[in-house]
């Protein structure tokens, strides 16, 4: 009961010393289809992962990508990101309405949340249930990691979090046994998470390569709303925090817990 269902609502924003062209938006958001809309304080994007609680201070632990996620990978080109998709099709629509001016083709799109909410392991998908957050630290992008913390002065009912010293900082060995704990597909997966308490997916696996700068491959399946799941080894220690997986195949990846150990460090979270 550490675990938790993390959903991010998020838009974009265009930053340029020029003038707009009045038919284009400062805030956006790109819609299924991939036309800008306008922000309107109601319409962000949303998207769920995982992370779960570390120490007894209120503390996430999740994936970068989880904290940002316009750093995710674009669905139709994997060495892109949302963001780098948000950004050719802001440009693409500017170069149009400005008669490809350059100065107007410097502008720059970033990446803004809007909010952030966890919902613990075995409660309902419902604003009783949520408790909003906000971002810590996160590692570099490399390492694919972050902190976030819940706005509340205590923990929600039934959370466990992991202690700190379970957090191992010795490499995984191939061929070692692994289990994870997270919300693949979100809640698209309950009935009606509204009325039915909503339940972590535990996947058992194993160590299948360690020669990662940063992290190590496995073979639990999981998919998409994965990103940030704890993975324990047979003593019930978070040896990784899973981060990504490989199309096409069996194959998933978690940052290592050493890199999770410093950044706790950094953050100044102890106990």
């Amino acid at each position: 009961n550490s675990v938790v269902l993390i959903m991010c609502e998020y838009h974009f924003i265009a930053k340029s010393s020029d003038v707009f062209p009045e038919s284009l938006y400062e805030e956006f958001v790109i819609d299924d289809f991939g036309n800008i809309v306008e922000y309107d304080g109601e319409n962000s994007t949303a998207c769920t992962a995982t992370g779960f609680f570390a120490g007894e201070e209120g503390t996430i632990v999740t994936a970068r990508h989880v904290a940002r996620p316009w750093e995710m990978n674009s669905d139709t080109d994997l060495d892109k990101t949302l963001l780098d998709d948000a950004e050719r099709i802001y440009k693409k629509e500017l170069n149009e309405l400005s008669f490809g001016l350059p100065q107007l083709m410097e502008t720059e799109i970033e990446g803004v949340i809007d909010n952030i909410v966890i919902v613990p392991n075995g409660k309902y998908f419902i604003s009783q249930s949520s408790v909003n957050c906000t971002e810590v630290v996160c590692s570099p992008q490399e390492q694919d990691l972050a902190l976030l913390k819940i706005l509340s002065d205590h923990l929600p009912l039934g959370v466990t979090p992991v202690p700190l010293d379970k957090i191992s900082v010795d490499k995984p060995e191939k061929g070692e046994h692994v289990l994870t704990i997270g919300f693949p597909r979100g809640y698209a997966l309950f009935d009606d998470p509204e009325k039915t308490e909503i339940q972590a997916n535990a996947t058992a696996g194993s160590v299948t390569r360690t020669d990662g700068r940063f992290n190590f491959g496995l073979d639990a399946g999981i998919s998409s709303g994965s990103s940030g799941s704890p993975i324990f080894d047979e003593y019930g220690d978070v040896i990784g925090v899973l981060n990504a997986r490989h199309l096409g195949m069996n194959q998933a990846y978690a940052i290592r817990s050493e890199y999770l150990s410093s950044l706790l460090y950094e953050a100044g979270i102890t106990k």
